[in-house]
């Protein structure tokens, strides 16, 4: 899948005819788009650059070297640099391919392994400088953010996310630790780039002195700062849901979040010219759908018996909807074809050991915390928000429970054909809609209901558990045993759904209680933890 590549720096009056000339040099560079935060400006200077890739933010505030990820979206190749070097096209292309070749997720050409419990910002027991040729890559912890690349895909790095302003380096090294994520130094010559700032002395690297007790502060946030292990991983399917990969950049919580979990190249199986190329990666995840079940064995006759790269298959659909969905032989065989199989509730675990000798994982499927927590918040409003599924939904039903309350009865995330007739039962029916605003809708009510028919994991459940926001749940959703215990219900027990609901409208101390639970033991499920989870099993079972 293609991806735009952009170009992003900050820059402030002091340098502006350093950066005029690194500005008119990208003239001629490939890419899709120039952004520029300005730092201290009014206006942008005549003399920069108004060619239509090139995008200017007169900043509200000086948020220093930050600007270079105010910009920063899903779906790009993401290039961060300084307003002081002139970068060449070779750079660039360079920086790209490597990226791509390696699957990972920072690549950068001035790199630092900082010490297990570093005392300062440079104490380092490896250095990689980007004027000295390198023939060999490295691992970091620490990267030049004037020298870096970032697949956003893979990891998410947003100014808003930076404690301190004029540090950005180690920063972004502090999220990268904190998910676990390696920094790797490319092979690069000295003649890629030009220092042209001469003996300045008003950069943010010559004034690093004055920061030092906030560095101190970053560097002490991490117990131990470690190299972690490149490992590349192919998210491999024959059908991209192209809504959530697309449009919504895998920030939903669920199965596709673990692309960003794991830094995973994204393929579609008819795609790939060269089959055999697949064997480069150390993991190939596969979601088992019904219509994935025949490239589980064509991957496996791929990679052969004994292969290094480890497939996992992780089951698609509830089990209370595989009847009709799943020929049960071809899933049998298509699990036998995996090193390692995921599940994500009780019921589904249970049913996957029974067809199937090979290690199964309990992973939960992920929710982003910072990305949920960080949403704007809307005035909340003594309402009811009753959650809606496209299948296996009980809305009219569950309706019951509140015919004869007081306060409002919205139904969310609507997507069946009988909207008008369920529009007489409930105050409002807002219909689907993007995931960020589905989020902005929730935060606005006071209670929400869940009381979806099927063993799932319950996504709807992490959201509104990350939010803050009290829900009652249906007992057969797998996040909601651990969310929200003092809530479930059974989906059909519209009076018991009825007695909680006024419960929580009315016991101040019970809200509380369940709503700080449930925030509290939300970051369990945080896509970095079970990541972890994720690794930590397989290395486990491989040793």
């Amino acid at each position: 899948m293609s991806k735009p590549i952009t170009i992003n720096l900050a820059t402030y009056p002091k340098t502006r005819r350093y950066c005029e000339q690194v500005l008119n040099s990208l003239r001629g560079i490939k890419c899709d788009a120039v952004r520029v935060y300005l730092n201290e400006y009014t206006e942008v200077p005549d003399e920069f650059p108004k060619d239509e890739k090139f995008h200017y933010h007169i900043g509200e505030e000086n948020i220093m070297d930050s600007g270079k990820f105010y910009f920063m979206r899903t779906g790009e190749y993401y290039f961060t640099i300084d307003d002081d070097f002139i970068y060449t096209q070779s750079y660039f292309t360079k920086s790209l391919r490597f990226m791509q070749e390696t699957g990972c997720v920072a690549v950068t050409t001035y790199g630092k392994a900082l010490k297990p419990k570093p005392q300062h910002f440079m104490d380092a027991h490896t250095v990689i400088p980007w004027n000295e040729d390198e023939e060999t890559p490295y691992i970091c912890n620490v990267a030049s953010t004037g020298l870096s690349l970032y697949d956003t895909d893979k990891v998410f790095i947003h100014s808003n996310y930076f404690k301190y302003h004029g540090m950005t380096d180690l920063e972004v090294a502090r999220m990268l630790q904190d998910k676990k994520f390696p920094i790797i130094c490319r092979p690069h010559t000295t003649d890629e780039i030009e220092y042209i700032a001469g003996d300045y002395h008003e950069t943010l690297w010559d004034r690093r002195e004055e920061l030092y007790g906030k560095h101190a502060e970053i560097l002490n946030s991490i117990p131990e700062w470690k190299l972690y292990e490149h490992k590349k991983v192919l998210w491999l399917t024959n059908y991209i849901h192209s809504s959530l990969i697309n449009e919504e950049k895998i920030t939903r919580s669920g199965q596709y979040l673990w692309i960003r979990a794991l830094g995973s190249d994204v393929k579609r199986w008819a795609e790939i010219i060269n089959k055999e190329s697949i064997k480069s990666y150390d993991i190939i995840h596969m979601n088992l759908a019904p219509n994935d079940l025949d490239l589980a064995l064509e991957v496996r006759a791929i990679l052969g018996k004994d292969s290094e790269t480890k497939l996992i298959c992780q089951a698609d659909h509830s089990v209370d909807i595989m009847n009709g969905a799943f020929n049960f032989q071809l899933l049998k065989q298509a699990l036998n074809a995996a090193d390692y199989v995921m599940g994500v509730e009780e019921y589904q675990i249970k049913l996957l050991k029974h067809l199937t000798d090979k290690p199964v994982l309990f992973v939960h499927n992920p929710i982003d915390i910072d990305f949920v927590r960080g949403v704007a918040k809307a005035q909340q409003e003594n309402r009811i928000g009753v959650i809606s599924h496209n299948y296996l939904g009980n809305e009219a039903y569950v309706a019951q429970a509140f015919y004869d309350k007081r306060y409002p009865v919205d139904l969310l995330f609507y997507q069946g054909d009988d909207a008008i007739r369920l529009m007489k039962t409930y105050t409002n029916v807002y219909g689907s809609t993007d995931y960020l605003k589905y989020l902005q809708l929730l935060t606005q009510y006071k209670v929400l209901v869940d009381t979806h028919l099927s063993y799932s994991i319950g996504r709807s459940c992490m959201d509104a558990a990350a939010l803050g926001i009290p829900m009652i749940c249906s007992e057969r959703s797998e996040s909601a045993k651990y969310l929200y215990p003092d809530t479930l219900v059974n989906p059909y027990d519209v009076g018991r759904i009825s007695e909680l609901t006024d419960r929580l409208m009315s016991d101040i101390v019970f809200y509380k209680e369940v709503a700080e639970t449930a925030h509290e033991r939300a970051k369990e499920f945080d896509l970095y933890r079970l990541k972890d989870k994720l690794l930590e099993g397989i290395f486990n079972l491989k040793n």
